[in-house]
């Protein structure tokens, strides 16, 4: 399961900051053990049903369109307030305003700033603001990942694809981390009498896979897949995306690194974060995320 969310080795990844609800958990039971029967009969008593260690149960949700549709509608909603293909090359400030300078020579003053790029990318915008600023961005690192969708024929899978697909413990020494069948779980992803599978390869314990060709990368994981699925065919899409930092790590000792860089940001003020480096990768974390800056700001 770390494997599969977070890209990651285990025993690198911090709990606390992965995980903080099976901490939290731990830290009042004893252990999750007793944690998972305390919170059973008190749901039982509430005729409830409980969560997992890691969190309450759910359904898998998207849109039509997938997720770009949230691109979409802001852009929709909101095109007279977004400048695209704007890039910013440094921010710096002087008294209480900030100034950022863009690659094509624009520059803006503002009072508020919230970063949501990336830490590396972060790291550069505030190099002439604040060094130790910059340094505990870039102290944050990142994992290789890529990410390959693979289009078949459904009569040339042997599985059902019943289910919403697997994770990949390390003990089977497969090059896959996991995949998603996507057209399993949503509907409207691939065409009537075909299937999709979204797969990924790389993470922390694997830094070499985002070097394979193309063509490497397509037969490693047709190879696994096989293993598991059973493929009779070949491929009638193929698509691939590379991200050579792709995943955040919360390795141990990344709440430290948030204290630091949450301090950091208190010095230069009215400086903000927002992403899935800091408080959790999923989407949901960061929406959550983004609403408390909001309030901050506004407060």
């Amino acid at each position: 399961m770390v494997s599969g969310v977070y890209g990651g080795v285990a025993d690198r990844l911090s709990l606390k900051s992965c995980f903080p609800i099976m901490r939290e958990m731990e830290d009042e039971y004893g252990s999750l053990f007793k944690a998972m029967i305390s919170k059973a009969k008190q749901a039982k008593a509430k005729k409830k049903k409980s969560g997992s260690p890691s969190g309450p149960g759910g359904w898998l949700t998207s849109f039509k369109g997938g997720l770009y549709t949230v691109i979409e509608q802001f852009q929709k909603n909101y095109q007279d307030d977004i400048a695209c293909k704007m890039i910013a090359k440094n921010i710096v400030k002087k008294d209480d305003t900030y100034t950022v300078t863009f690659e094509n020579g624009d520059v803006i003053s503002c009072k508020n700033i919230i970063l949501a790029t990336p830490t590396y990318k972060a790291a550069d915008l505030v190099a002439e603001l604040s060094t130790d600023l910059a340094h505990t961005f870039n102290s944050i690192p990142y994992a290789p990942i890529s990410v390959v969708c693979l289009g078949y024929k459904k009569d040339d899978i042997k599985h059902k694809l019943d289910g919403f697909g697997f994770l990949v413990p390390k003990k089977e020494n497969l090059k896959i981390l996991g995949s998603i069948w996507t057209s399993s779980i949503f509907a409207n992803r691939a065409p009537d009498g075909m299937v999709q599978f979204r797969t990924m390869i790389g993470g922390d314990g694997d830094h070499e896979s985002i070097n394979l060709s193309d063509k490497e990368l397509v037969r490693a994981i047709e190879h696994d897949l096989d293993s598991i699925v059973g493929i009779n065919g070949k491929p009638e899409l193929v698509k691939i995306y590379r991200w050579a930092r792709g995943i955040p790590q919360f390795k141990i000792g990344h709440s430290d690194i948030m204290d630091k860089l949450e301090s950091e940001l208190s010095k230069q003020g009215n400086l903000f974060i927002s992403g899935n480096a800091y408080y959790g990768i999923s989407l949901n974390d960061c929406i959550k995320q983004s609403h408390k800056v909001a309030e901050l700001i506004t407060q």
